[in-house]
């Protein structure tokens, strides 16, 4: 898949949107062509809100199954602390960023890159991390893992002005809504169900068995599909 980067003329992209663009060059401009950037857009943004899911509400979800204390449950809610903090992060890649890269990528690839660790490393202790209720070492973890996603969702926000033509930025903003939502879908409710010996065996097996996943496998699809991603844009 041929991927259009327009992130060396970064530089000149708020020149160019002040001038405006000529008619005739926006209608030549098509969806199908930008449509492989509006792909890699939306696959960037589905694979951190399945991540942002699995950690603000998966994980959640199995330790109160456990009875934590509610004090742990506090705790495990500074989770989604960077969320909040966007406003801090946005200014700051816009003034600190490396140029062979451009703006945008100078914090992508390496987000990416350090989502990859995170994920495969959690995926060897997740279970046993839930197991024995060590609600700390899950929250360092989230909290790492959810600020390199709010760094990396305030990047893909802006390096969709750079991928993609002005005429078509109407789709691009959508993909960002629709992967939220099968993000959640995928990273909450599929894997809940899927990961439930009782669900699996009442609506997929035909014979009691074991359930069809278990909770540390997502963990390292996701973080393959962060290192794939992060060769990928290299």
């Amino acid at each position: 898949m041929c991927i259009r980067d327009r992130s060396n003329g970064e530089e000149d992209l708020e020149e160019l949107l002040i001038k405006g663009m000529g008619d005739d060059e926006e209608e030549n401009v098509s969806l199908m062509q930008d449509l492989p950037n509006i792909m890699l857009l939306f696959l960037l943004y589905l694979i951190q809100y399945i991540t942002r899911a699995f950690f603000c509400e998966t994980i959640p979800l199995y330790l109160m199954e456990k009875k934590i204390a509610p004090t742990d449950l506090a705790i495990l809610s500074a989770i989604l602390y960077p969320l909040s903090l966007k406003f801090i992060f946005a200014p700051l890649t816009d003034v600190f960023y490396s140029k062979s890269f451009g703006r945008k990528k100078s914090y992508v690839i390496p987000t990416q890159f350090i989502l990859s660790i995170l994920l495969i490393i959690l995926s060897w202790k997740i279970e046993d991390l839930i197991e024995e209720q060590r609600v700390v070492m899950i929250a360092v973890i989230g909290f790492l893992t959810i600020t390199c996603i709010a760094v990396q969702d305030i990047a893909l926000d802006s390096w969709l002005v750079v991928l993609v033509h002005p005429r078509n930025y109407k789709y691009g903003t959508s993909v960002a809504y629709v992967a939220d939502i099968l993000g959640h879908l995928i990273g909450f409710n599929m894997l809940i169900h899927f990961a439930d010996v009782n669900f699996c065996n009442k609506y997929i097996y035909s014979e009691p068995h074991l359930s069809l996943i278990h909770i540390s496998e997502p963990t390292r699809l996701l973080s393959i599909s962060y290192a794939v991603f992060c060769l990928k844009k290299k």
